[in-house]
């Protein structure tokens, strides 16, 4: 039992830090999934090729067969939907 003590403060305060790392993560996936969740079929592609890649939303568009003020309209959508998710 007493054995997974950490040997010193240093130790202790390092895995506590890890541990406050991780749930901070955890909580940046909860609200990827729930904005992803809000969007709508087209909006996630759109979302998806412009966080991941460097294509200009003309280059987007085309990949989609959608124009480009049609790409832009979704990802602001895309941002708005975003910023009211709720965890």
């Amino acid at each position: 039992m007493f054995n997974d003590l950490p040997d010193n403060g240093y130790e202790f305060a390092e895995e506590v830090e890890q541990h406050e790392k991780a749930e901070e993560r955890l909580l940046w996936i909860k609200r990827g999934f729930a904005w992803c969740y809000e969007m709508t079929d087209k909006q996630r592609e759109v979302a998806l090729y412009k966080l991941f890649t460097d294509g200009t939303e003309e280059e987007i568009g085309k990949i989609l067969n959608i124009k480009q003020h049609s790409v832009n309209r979704l990802w602001t959508r895309a941002k708005k939907q975003g910023e009211n998710v709720i965890i």
